[in-house]
């Protein structure tokens, strides 16, 4: 059981979930492309989140990449597991899952489908947390839950001693602000899910990122990290802006379909999407291609 009482700051890769084109996982994608994350320098891996396509996996394959990913990363980062499901029953399940395959903390979204209140979110997240082997995550993504975790809410909820961090991936840059001013001086962690937010996010007083660009580009964001701690502002701006070129090709040809895309022109094959979803086009393909080879390298501005 992990000792943390606060998720590090750093960058996490929301690592996707390379699958064959019968949709078994292509175990020496998910190998390469762990390791490429590690050597590129990152704090952690999250695994099973939106981009590793979570709600689209049997629990028999959740397991496999759990286990998979921990043991190639083999103690040089912490691995995260994303524990998401409409029926209480299962999450609490999928937590004593990723407790025994060695999860190091669980990225915990509300159930999705119906609305939720605030006492209801804060009886959900608490009865988890009670009961979970390993530390809990809060995992702010309305556009998919339908479910904004309310400032209040989380304020009372990052007292709990097991629940650590929050990810925002609701893309409201007050809620964020506001969040983290209700939070400040608790042990408790708040990371972007927004690419594009990553060093207005820091400049708030958010800690880092779980982020879907983390799989293709990690340079980028532990470099706009490294330059915002050292003061150099417009190395970061530099980095951000090319990002976002290639964070909103990335949204305009499938979201986490592209990123899946672009690992497969990094090298990492096969790498496509979980059934009933189908995989970008060649046209579509072509132009991250493009976009790829426009964003250069993380190391253009200098150290």
């Amino acid at each position: 059981m992990t000792a943390w009482t606060a998720l590090p700051a750093g960058v996490y890769p929301a690592l996707a979930t390379p699958l064959t084109e019968t949709g078994r996982l292509s175990e020496a994608a998910l190998d390469a492309l762990t390791d490429r994350v590690i050597d590129d320098g990152v704090t952690g891996i999250a695994v099973l989140g939106s981009t590793g396509e979570v709600s689209g996996l049997a629990p028999e394959m959740r397991d496999a990449v759990q286990r998979r990913v921990q043991e190639r990363a083999n103690g040089r980062v912490p691995v995260l597991s994303g524990v998401a499901d409409t029926v209480v029953d299962r999450i609490r399940a999928g937590l004593e899952a990723a407790g025994a395959n060695g999860m190091a903390a669980a990225l915990v979204p509300p159930p999705f489908y119906y609305p939720m209140g605030p006492s209801e979110v804060a009886r959900f997240y608490t009865d988890l947390a009670d009961r979970s082997p390993i530390p809990l995550v809060l995992y702010n993504i309305p556009p998919y839950t339908k479910v904004e975790l309310s400032v209040e809410v989380v304020r009372d909820l990052a007292a709990h001693p097991r629940i650590i961090g929050l990810k925002d991936s609701g893309g409201r840059f007050l809620y964020l602000q506001e969040l983290l001013s209700a939070t400040r001086g608790q042990a408790f962690t708040v990371v972007t899910g927004s690419d594009e937010m990553l060093l207005a996010s820091l400049a708030v007083g958010a800690a880092g990122t779980i982020c879907a660009a983390a799989n293709a580009v990690a340079p980028f964001q532990v470099a706009i990290i490294r330059h915002y701690q050292a003061g150099r502002l417009d190395a970061a701006r530099n980095l951000q802006e090319r990002l976002m070129a290639l964070v909103n090709v990335c949204r305009r040809h499938g979201g986490y379909k592209a990123w899946k895309a672009i690992l497969e022109l990094q090298g990492f094959t096969p790498c496509r999407v979980a059934a009933p979803y189908e995989d970008v086009s060649e046209a579509s393909r072509t132009v991250l291609q493009e976009a790829l080879r426009a964003l250069g390298s993380a190391e253009d501005v200098g150290a």
